[in-house]
């Protein structure tokens, strides 16, 4: 404990008779100066002349005759003190007495300095230089009384920084001196409250606590208010009685908020506002990059510090979908932006950590994104930086947590953690079919059969179930459809959720179905619905008027100067055509034909020289019946035509052409031309058709011609270290068919027609 210390200095004078005793009052004075231990130094001498006017004066001279001289003295004294206060002497001598004293114990006490002088007098003749005589004598003994002022000093030991509406945090209170009551009492300001126990009880603007072994606890709780400024909270420890300084301790109560403004939805009840923010999964492509040969994957891949993406995640012209792509996006629309602040700001100290669980969402300190290094993943700003917005991505659907952490300067204080619970969402569609035993299969087709329920589900939406608001086009006016996550529509006839008529006005139908979750965030998809019939414009009936129809269904590629004539009369004999022309390649309908359609060419009689002729058959006319179909058709044949011309130019396929077994060759051929088939105006059962083929046709050695094609290639195998001019021509084909396609959903995995481009790196064989 501290001790007030007293330094008093005695002056002594030698007088002839016992002097009446001298009380000096004695008063610590905190402003003084204290010394390395931080006690207060007090010097204080004791007045010698007050001492002698009682009775007198003998100007410091004992008794003595005229012949008599004092020769010498000495001086000496004994110091008594309460048992409380300790001396650093207690005899001693000497005319100037110099001692310190001290106590645990505040208030007054006495140290009484009792003091004797013993002179040694000679006698003289009258010259005064001739000693007669020596004699002794202590005519003198007095005491002086002095007082030792001993201050306690209160010492509060709290936190410097409380948050809002915090738990209960311990208050010491210590004194350096033991003091004659045992109270002391704590006051505090409007946002605080105190507590004699860290449960339970009622909070107070004051205590009166009670010191054991010179301490007292108690505890203090915030209100749901902030400081209006630093260090505006007060602690006031006082005590009842004397020689105990009333002591201050300053606090200030913060508030961190994380916050996302119209953003955030109250998922709890009545009586406790719970928020999360739901965030759309970031599966859009509105950075619109495409993956390349040489893609850094170290700069705009997540999660890659080193080398390539594992496991073939990637391959060249595969779309970067928003949530996969590191870097600027300009047109980045999907974000939603969250706000971190802290109260009061003005000379506020300390730090604040913004740590995002990484593992659903991605957060960024703009709007559009940025690089690797950008994104927050525990960076601590300066208090000056805020308030400070922040964006959140979706990259996974689920539930986490944003934390924002402020720690206090002293690093002993109560930090404090803020959490904003987001939710990472998707609508996503699929179609219930049923299997051979009628058992409910779901799948994602690129075009929807009106005959099948399609289910829409906002995945990772259960944590808003009862916040829903549907809008379905067609059905209750589109407004206010149920309120959870799942919904089914069927379109068709009677007994649907839409009824959609099979009719030319809907053979492309496509629709946008929207969800609103409590008007914070709204997401969509848009569907294609196939009728239960071919739609479209009539085909001719007549055989003179198909034969009319057939050559303007299709165009055909300029072609060279032609030298050689299409042998009409074989043809027709065989096909039933009427190929009654010459120099020209040409579109005829083939009543003999039992296929769809056919392309001729001829087998290259010459250098630049060659015969194409595209035939489409009754089959297609009595099957199709309408007409965008049959022109489907015939386009379908043109797209041979143009293979067919490319493979005697010096093209990727002219060397398939020369390489490739003719069996193998048709696979691409048959590939390329069913994509183009895609993109023609067909009704969308006719559309769905071609894509059947494209991508799970039985003619092909694999799944389908295209995704056969690109298996193939990608298990192809060094044969004989040769041909590696075909593979690349190979992989170039592949990759032009795969730039053609019509619809997003084929280029996104999990959809029925997801398919691939060719692995990046070309190798060896067939």
């Amino acid at each position: 404990m501290l001790k007030s210390i007293l330094s008093v200095t005695v002056m002594l004078l030698g007088i002839s008779n016992v002097m009446a005793d001298v009380t000096v009052s004695v008063t610590i004075d905190q402003t003084l100066p204290k010394d390395a231990a931080g006690q207060v130094i007090s010097k204080v001498a004791v007045d010698k002349n007050a001492a002698y006017s009682a009775e007198g004066s003998y100007n410091g001279k004992p008794p003595m005759n005229a012949e008599e001289k004092v020769t010498s003295q000495s001086w000496s004294y004994e110091i008594s003190t309460a048992s409380v206060v300790t001396c650093s002497k207690t005899t001693g001598e000497g005319d100037n007495v110099s001692f310190t004293a001290s106590s645990n114990n505040a208030g007054t006490h006495s140290i009484t300095v009792k003091m004797s002088v013993v002179f040694t007098i000679t006698k003289y003749k009258p010259d005064m230089t001739t000693v007669i005589s020596t004699r002794t004598t202590n005519p003198y003994t007095g005491t002086t009384t002095t007082t030792l002022d001993v201050w306690g000093k209160l010492t509060i030991t709290a936190d410097d920084y409380l948050p809002v509406k915090s738990p209960r945090r311990e208050v010491k209170i210590t004194v350096d001196a033991t003091l004659t009551e045992d109270t002391i009492n704590l006051t505090a300001s409007d946002k605080l409250k105190l507590y004699q126990s860290v449960t339970g009880g009622t909070g107070s603007d004051s205590l009166n606590l009670t010191l054991s072994d010179k301490e007292a606890l108690c505890y203090v709780e915030s209100g749901e208010s902030p400081s209006d400024s630093v260090n505006d909270q007060k602690l006031t420890a006082s005590y009842s009685g004397t020689n105990v300084e009333t002591v201050t301790k300053n606090l200030t109560v913060y508030e961190l908020k994380v916050e996302a403004p119209g953003k955030m939805v109250n998922i709890g009840d009545t009586t406790l506002a719970v928020y999360a923010v739901p965030v759309m999964l970031n599966d859009d492509h509105d950075c619109a990059k495409e993956y390349t040969a040489n893609w850094n994957c170290v700069a705009n891949c997540p999660n890659i510090a080193t080398g390539n993406c594992p496991n073939d995640t990637h391959r060249e012209l595969e779309p970067v979908w928003d949530y996969l792509y590191i870097g600027e996006c300009a047109n980045e629309d999907d974000l939603v932006a969250f706000t971190v602040t802290v109260t009061p700001k003005e000379n506020m100290l300390g730090t604040i950590k913004v740590l995002p669980d990484n593992s659903t969402i991605r957060v960024w300190d703009k709007a559009t994104k940025g690089i690797k290094n950008s994104i927050i993943s525990g960076q601590s700003y300066g208090i000056s930086n805020f308030p400070k917005t922040f964006y959140i991505e979706g990259i996974n659907i689920g539930d986490n947590n944003i934390a924002a952490t402020y720690t206090p300067p002293d690093n002993k204080s109560m930090g404090h953690t803020e959490l904003l619970k987001v939710s990472v969402v998707s609508l996503v569609e699929t179609q219930i079919y049923k299997d051979k035993d009628e058992k409910d299969i779901e799948r994602r087709p690129v075009i929807n059969k009106n005959s099948y329920p399609i289910k829409f589900t906002v995945k990772g939406g259960n944590t808003f179930n009862g916040k829903f608001s549907w809008t379905i086009p067609g059905l209750n006016n589109g407004i206010n459809i149920g309120s959870n996550n799942l919904i089914h529509i069927s379109y068709g006839a009677n007994g649907c959720s839409v009824i959609l008529p099979e009719d030319i006005a809907n053979r492309r139908f496509s629709t946008t179905i929207s969800v609103s979750i409590d008007n914070k965030l709204n997401l969509s998809r848009t569907i294609r619905v196939a009728q239960g019939t071919y739609q479209g414009a009539a085909t001719a009936a007549s055989l003179e008027t198909r034969r009319i129809q057939v050559p303007t269904l299709a165009i055909l590629p300029p072609m060279d100067a032609l030298t050689e004539d299409i042998n009409g009369q074989l043809l027709d004999s065989i096909y039933g055509t009427d190929f009654a022309i010459s120099g020209n390649a040409s579109i005829r309908y083939a009543t003999k034909l039992e296929t769809m359609g056919r392309t001729l060419a001829s087998a290259f009689p010459g250098a630049n020289k060659k015969i194409y002729a595209v035939m489409l058959s009754k089959v297609a006319y009595d099957t199709v019946e309408k007409l965008e179909e049959i022109r489907s058709v015939a386009m379908h044949e043109v797209s041979h035509v143009r293979q067919f011309d490319l493979m005697r130019r010096q093209t990727e396929w002219a060397i398939m052409n020369r390489c490739l077994p003719p069996e193998n060759l048709t696979f691409f051929m048959e590939a390329g031309a069913y994509m183009e088939s895609l993109d023609h105006n067909t009704c969308w059962r006719g559309t769905g058709r071609h894509l059947v083929h494209f991508i799970v046709s039985g003619h092909t050695p694999a799944n389908g011609f295209y995704t056969g094609l690109v298996d193939a290639y990608n298990g192809s195998e060094d044969i004989n270290g040769e041909d590696l001019g075909l593979l690349e021509a190979m992989r170039s084909v592949l990759q032009s068919i795969y730039k053609k396609i019509p619809f997003v959903e084929m280029r996104k995995k999990g959809y029925d027609c997801y398919i691939r481009p060719p692995q990046p790196t070309i190798k060896k064989g067939l």
